[in-house]
């Protein structure tokens, strides 16, 4: 019951937002559960790892804030 809610409220998001900004924050699914993962099961996240979840955080942020990102540079 619980997944069924979740990709209902899910496909009901995707109403209102962007497909590059719903697959961008869909990726966010596995970077979460490896973040919990580390913290509450003291797993390790190896040089990969990090270097994927840097990769993800900045094309969310890409995806979020692309007035920042844009505006740089120009006159």
């Amino acid at each position: 019951m619980a997944t069924a809610g979740a990709y209902a409220l899910y496909a009901l998001g995707l109403r209102w937002v962007p497909a590059s900004v719903a697959g961008i924050v869909t990726l966010m699914e596995p970077l979460t559960a490896t973040l919990l993962g580390v913290l509450v099961f003291g797993e390790r996240l190896g040089p990969g790892g990090l270097i994927g979840a840097a990769l993800l955080l900045t094309a969310l942020g890409v995806v979020l804030y692309p007035a920042r990102f844009s505006a740089r540079g120009r006159a």
